[in-house]
């Protein structure tokens, strides 16, 4: 017996049949049929057999292998476009669903059939949360009786995934903790098992994000006398999958924000910021650099882990993180609404060269071509002190020669957009000079290189 559906119409009418054999062939043709095939999956919702798969799947005296067939057919239909998945929801399959998984004598096999079927269906956004949240029972007996560790990778895996889209209001939130959820993430974060660990991850950090009580619960749970921030923690190393590392270090970074942990902790100074940081550079794909660049500035933001009172360690990695993040428009928009103009005011009048340097090549790519940028900086000033006149400064020869270079470039670049004028004596009497000097043979290859560009490109605009 085949598998177009349209085609074996005979098959489609035998899944009425009171005789099980005939229909459990019939149900083997329609699943066959639906796996992979959206246009098939239409058809069997437009024919209205839904409800005799619901029918099927909660009949008691049916055989146990039809029942799971049909419950198998559900789950396909869960996978299909937007129409098809809209049908089965409004066709009551969630509550369904849920009540044969919450039945004490139901069938494993069936149990872990209606579970990914569950999975699939909270897979999309329109899916109602209020279902499983309307009855504390049903969180409680998903969490602590069905992803228990006695139960099968695949349940545990089916429940962690259906948690991730129903965390994200704060009474959801709420409910998860009082249903036992953090318990069951800290010991599922530990797993070996990615199918585990990506998903708890993943709801760990929605349910932290902006929500301090969670956060305080989270950082006050342990799993085999391990606390989670410092289980978090270990997940940064990046000896572990890239999607573990990211996820761990947004966790951090959301009980940071929320205020459970400190900007001074060495979880954050030591590893989340260089695990975030590392994650932005050009190894890695698109998707993820920008999730990292993103979570670096919530973490920031970015004056907060930057300020004074951090340690050198710290302020050096925020600079050092905002060098590769600020070179397109929108970046460099974003960078200036966090609060990054007046940290890098500072940050360049610093003793230190590792905050220096950083900080003078940030706002050197931050003012390149965005006259909006390089007009707030001409309008910013540090200790009275405006950051062009800052930086004239550091053109003198006594600054280190990587410094007097950068300066030299912010200034050109300040220049360049218009926010100075080419008669200022910022430029006439000390940029041109800097660049001049920088050009000689006292200086290395590197060096004269760059300010022989800097230098050309200055005097280009200057004749304009």
């Amino acid at each position: 017996m085949c598998c177009a559906l349209q085609e074996f119409r005979s098959y489609i009418d035998e899944l009425y049949s009171n005789d099980y054999q005939k229909c459990q062939e019939a149900m083997v043709c329609l699943k066959n049929a639906v796996i992979g095939s959206n246009k098939q999956k239409a058809s069997v919702v437009s024919q209205g057999i839904v409800p005799r798969l619901i029918a099927l799947l909660t009949d008691e005296t049916v055989p146990l292998a039809l029942r799971c067939d049909a419950g198998i057919v559900i789950g396909s239909l869960a996978k299909g476009a937007n129409d098809q998945v809209r049908q089965l929801i409004l066709y009551g399959t969630i509550h369904v669903l849920l009540q044969l998984i919450m039945k004490k004598n139901s069938e494993k096999q069936l149990v872990e059939i209606c579970l990914r079927a569950l999975r699939s269906i909270y897979q999309y956004r329109y899916a109602p949360t209020d279902v499983l949240h309307s009855n504390n029972g049903t969180l409680t007996y998903l969490i602590a009786d069905l992803a228990s560790p006695n139960s099968s990778i695949e349940c545990q895996s089916c429940i962690a995934n259906i948690l991730v889209p129903i965390c994200h209001s704060y009474i959801e939130q709420m409910l998860l903790c009082q249903a036992g959820a953090i318990p069951l993430l800290a010991r599922l974060i530990t797993s070996n098992h990615l199918v585990l660990q990506t998903p708890a991850l993943k709801c760990l950090a929605s349910m932290c994000f902006t929500n301090r009580a969670v956060s305080d619960i989270v950082c006050a749970t342990s799993h085999d006398d391990e606390m989670i921030p410092d289980i978090l923690t270990r997940l940064t190393s990046r000896s572990r999958p890239v999607e573990v590392q990211l996820t761990a270090a947004r966790c951090l970074t959301y009980l940071h924000r929320s205020g459970s942990l400190n900007s001074n902790d060495s979880r954050i100074e030591f590893k989340t910021l260089p695990c975030l940081a590392r994650l932005c550079t050009e190894e890695f794909d698109e998707d993820t650099r920008a999730t990292a660049a993103e979570t670096l500035a919530y973490l920031a933001e970015v004056t907060d882990l930057a300020s004074p009172n951090s340690s050198i360690e710290c302020q050096s990695c925020i600079a050092n993180i905002l060098v590769p993040i600020c070179h397109s428009y929108i970046e460099q928009m974003l960078l200036c609404q966090a609060g990054a103009i007046p940290l890098l005011a500072r940050l360049i009048t610093s003793n230190h060269l590792v905050l220096q340097t950083p900080a003078l090549k940030c706002l050197a790519s931050m003012c390149f071509t965005n006259r909006a940028v390089s007009d707030i900086v001409c309008a910013t000033s540090h200790d009275d002190e405006m950051i062009p006149d800052i930086l004239t400064r550091l053109t003198s020869r006594s600054r280190p020669v990587e410094v007097q270079l950068t300066a030299a470039r912010c200034l050109t670049y300040l220049h360049r957009s218009g926010s100075l004028n080419s008669n200022d004596s910022r430029i006439e009497f000390k940029t041109l000079p800097c660049l001049a000097r920088l050009c000689t043979e006292e200086f290395d290859e590197d060096t004269r290189a760059t300010a022989a560009e800097t230098l050309a490109y200055l005097a280009e605009v200057s004749s304009k």
